[in-house]
């Protein structure tokens, strides 16, 4: 499946951050003018509806002064 945030967000727009994961996240470039993506890979079933959850890592919390 694809989703893209092109019209509105960034690129990790559809995706929460949390602890029971159910995707993992990895950066790529594509087309011809290798432009920025996030690719996700489901680790366990997802069914309609789920929430979809990956991990967004330390960094992103490093200047952040609480976590969710």
């Amino acid at each position: 499946m694809g989703i893209g945030a092109k019209e509105a967000g960034n690129l990790i727009r559809f995706v929460n951050d949390g602890a029971t994961l159910n995707l993992k996240g990895f950066f790529a470039y594509y087309g011809k003018q290798k432009r920025d993506a996030v690719l996700y890979r489901a680790i366990q079933d997802i069914s309609p509806g789920d929430e979809l959850i990956v991990s967004y890592g330390e960094q992103c919390w490093r200047n952040k002064t609480k976590k969710p």
